[in-house]
């Protein structure tokens, strides 16, 4: 994203429950839970968060998001770089391991 852009816990729990109340045509009924964690490495500020919302687009059955979002100042402090890992699975699960692999291997720095 092109500058300096901040990111707090009120605002992500805003942007989350307007993103998927939007996506599944809700008029509301997105509970979001936000907190602050420690960053990985690279990054500057970190959040986990669990989203539950319905999918109205297919099973029409309620469904919990699990997730962290790293945030990272880059170019001098003239750019940020967040990145999700969303997934329904648990936090102890092999995907997480295969989604911070992925997260480890963005380089930026170039």
């Amino acid at each position: 994203m092109d500058g300096n852009v901040k990111f707090t816990k009120e605002q992500l729990i805003n942007d989350f429950k307007a993103y998927y109340n939007g996506l599944g045509n809700l008029s509301n009924g997105t509970v979001v839970t936000i907190e602050k964690t420690t960053p990985a490495a690279k990054f500057q500020h970190a959040f986990t968060f669990v989203t539950q919302t319905t999918d109205n687009l297919y099973t029409h059955k309620s469904i919990t998001l699990n997730g962290t979002i790293n945030i990272a100042k880059c170019n001098g402090g003239n750019n940020t770089i967040a990145f999700f890992e969303i997934s329904p699975k648990a936090m102890n699960d092999d995907i997480w391991k295969a989604l911070d692999a992925v997260r480890d291997s963005i380089s930026w720095d170039k």
